[in-house]
């Protein structure tokens, strides 16, 4: 059994890729430019101030990151209360692991973004011996130093770590990292997974308690 599981936040406990894309393709229309969910997929579990940088090369636009970053966490702001829920079965395993497991939070949203969550969902936060976000690292996944951070800050070995994602770029960092993988299919298909080391349909599956 493994001493600690650090789970992603967006899409594996909370479904707000629909806050998320809109917040980006309200962004770009302003700028008067198209942003497709395929674009968008394509960067899930990718820092803001890093897509913004790739959909600077994609437009030719020269959008001053920091100034951007602030303003499309404004509008991420704007569509979370209608747009986010909390995914289910999320708080019963996390309670459920909170009795055996050191429990950490690894997530490329930044402070004013997980602020946004923690008003909903305060109880949340409350699971966490270790919350990361991308505010505290220089790059975001698919490279591994979230992932090593928080494995860090909950005192153990990344032999010792189990993470639970549900994107591509995520389950790159966190092997990356050296940690065994639990991918959720409640974004993306078997197909884009196939780095995991488990691949179950929901957070709620037998399996993933199983492979932890």
């Amino acid at each position: 059994m493994s001493k600690a599981v650090i789970f992603d936040l967006d899409g594996v406990l909370i479904d707000s890729l629909d806050a998320h894309f809109k917040a980006w393709t309200e962004f770009w229309r302003r700028r008067g430019k198209r942003h497709t969910r395929v674009m968008f997929d394509a960067i899930v579990a990718t820092s803001a101030e890093e897509t913004l940088r790739i959909r600077n090369k994609t437009f030719g636009t020269h959008i001053p990151i920091n100034e951007g970053v602030k303003e499309r966490e404004a509008l991420f702001g704007r569509y979370a209360r209608g747009h986010l829920r909390l995914y289910p079965g999320a708080m019963a395993l996390l309670k459920t692991l909170k009795r055996t497991h050191r429990l950490g939070l690894a997530t490329s949203s930044g402070h004013r973004t997980l602020n946004y969550v923690w008003k909903l969902f305060p109880m949340l936060k409350k699971q966490f011996r270790v919350v990361v976000t991308k505010n505290e690292v220089k790059r975001s996944k698919p490279d591994p130093a979230i992932y090593l951070l928080a494995c860090k800050r909950l005192g153990c070995k990344p032999s010792e770590c189990v993470v639970v994602e549900d994107a591509p770029n995520g389950i790159k960092a966190a092997k990356r990292a050296g940690m065994k993988v639990v991918a959720v299919m409640q974004t993306f298909g078997r197909k884009k997974l196939k780095g995991a080391d488990v691949i179950v349909s929901t957070i709620r599956s037998k399996k993933l308690l199983e492979s932890v």
